[in-house]
């Protein structure tokens, strides 16, 4: 079904190697796929986070190995999880302790140049 030899996987081409496959990927990618439902399989929410259980995943498998578009569907489902997720590098680094001390130190800078410049403003007066 699938061999790994020498950095290389070979799988077979056969229509149970592909359903064992499939019923090894993670769940977003089967939420995200558009031609199925979370609410297919979880009938209490509309929305879960809970993962799916094997017969669940067997029934999605199952239909995603029939269909001729496997893999341009996967890669779909994977491209939507990605876009989702896009900024989430950005977020962790403004969230990060060096980012606030930097936006801190810049912060009171400007104040301290401006307070400088008024108290030079005023010297200058009196």
């Amino acid at each position: 079904m699938i061999d790994i030899n020498d950095g290389v996987v070979r799988v077979a081409q056969s229509v149970e190697a592909k359903k064992f496959l499939a019923t090894h990927i993670n769940d977003n990618v089967y939420k995200n796929i558009k031609r199925f439902s979370v609410t297919s399989f979880d009938s209490g929410h509309k929305f879960s986070k809970d993962s799916f259980t094997l017969e669940e995943k067997d029934q999605v498998a199952k239909v995603l190995v029939e269909q001729q578009d496997l893999k341009e569907q996967l890669n779909e489902a994977v491209d939507k999880i990605l876009l989702a997720h896009r900024n989430t590098k950005l977020f962790f680094v403004l969230m990060s302790g060096p980012f606030f001390l930097i936006l801190s130190l810049i912060k009171y800078s400007i104040k301290l140049a401006i307070f400088y410049y008024m108290f030079k403003k005023a010297k200058k007066t009196t």
